[in-house]
This record gives C-alpha cells, structure tokens and sequence, in this order.
C-alpha cells in the first residue's frame, strides 16, 4: 500500500489556497491535512499532528520567510518545505534554498503542473526549483543583489503603490518603509525617490509587467 504524503498548507488568500488544495486532491499520493492563513499555530500543528511536506507562501505580510526555515529545519528535519515565492529574485531564491527549502514555486508559473512536480520531486529526495526560477538562477541571476526588505520595498514602488500603501502590503510601519527608501536611494546611487525605480530597472534587479498567467492557475 502507497504511504499517503500528509501536506500542510500555509497560504493567505482564499483563493489561492483553494487551488492549492484541489490540486493536490488530484494527486493520489499526497493529502492536504491543514491550511492556514498565518504562521502562528501551524508549529503547534506539527508538534501535535505532524506533516512531510509544507507549503509556505511567502507573501504573508510580516512573514520573515527565511526565519520561518531556520525554526522549521531545526524543529521538524524531516520536513519537507515548498516555497510558494511571489518574486523572481535570486538572491531571495538562493536564500531559501540555503535554510532548508526543498522547493521553489514561482506564483506566475502554471501552478499545477509545477505542484505536482515539485511535490513528487520533494517526497522523492529530490531538490525542485520550477522553470522561470531555475532559468533565472543559471543564467546567473539579477545583476545586483539587495536584502530582502529593500527588494520587497522597491518592486511595491514600482507597482506605484505609495509608502501608507507598501506598509500596509508588507506588514511593516510607514517609517520602515522611509528608511527602506533612504537605504535604497545610498545602495542604488540616487538622490530621489523618483529616480529609484528607473534605477533598479537599469540595474537588473525589477521589471516592469507580470508574465501572463496560465488559464490553469
């Protein structure tokens, strides 16, 4: 008898999180057994009930994705984690991968396909990275690099959103996202915030306009 790969799923959006659990249902190996919206008692889960694999989205405002697979790799070693990454960065990419993450998902890929492959890739031992984000990894990824919070802060302004705005997207206070600002004006070389997004496109680090989703998703 084929063991049943019990999988949880955190995830936000309600929608998303539904595509995500239709889709696994469709696969006889694996189970969702839990979805959350926030991190906060999926640990209490695990200890109680456990899991092989996790699905993690992260997009969830004030989520420190990186700190969540430092707490998961050194809790639950035999947990399997799947990154569901809302940007293609590779520098964020890499980092993942180096605290533990067995998959990368990239949220604008054709999400069914790339769950089924990422999800018998994790079970069977094996390291998933789905196409656009391997593809930006070998061919040397952005040509500049910057943390996290400043990547996260400069793709929001180039989305046109203002600071009231980015704050509210990303979890964080206005003032953060001031001084995320003023940080990114000194690594980027600018005198004005104008002049920040032009100036990241230049650089190779964000791009403007989504890739078409697939119907599937």
């Amino acid at each position: 008898m084929i063991a049943i790969m019990r999988v949880v799923v955190v995830e936000d959006n309600d929608m998303t999180q539904l595509g995500l659990k239709t889709f696994i249902a469709e696969l006889a190996d694996f189970r969702v057994v839990a979805t959350f919206s926030s991190f906060d008692h999926v640990g209490d889960f695990l200890d109680k009930e456990g899991a092989d694999i996790l699905i993690l989205d992260d997009s969830i405002p004030s989520l420190d994705t990186a700190s969540i697979l430092q707490y998961l790799r050194f809790n639950y070693p035999s947990l399997k984690v799947i990154v569901f990454g809302a940007d293609l960065y590779a520098p964020i990419i890499r980092s993942y991968m180096d605290e533990g993450a067995r998959a990368f998902i990239y949220q604008e890929e054709r999400l069914r396909h790339c769950l089924a492959e990422g999800l018998h890739a994790v079970n069977e031992g094996r390291v998933f990275i789905s196409h656009q984000a391997s593809m930006l990894l070998l061919s040397g990824g952005n040509t500049r690099s910057l943390p996290k919070r400043s990547y996260q802060v400069l793709k929001a302004m180039s989305e046109g959103l203002d600071p009231a705005e980015i704050a509210k997207k990303l979890g964080i206070k206005t003032k953060a996202v001031y001084s995320a600002q003023d940080r990114l004006r000194e690594q980027l070389g600018v005198r004005s915030n104008d002049a920040l997004v032009a100036e990241g496109i230049a650089q190779g680090i964000i791009k403007i306009g989504k890739p078409t989703k697939d119907d599937e998703k």
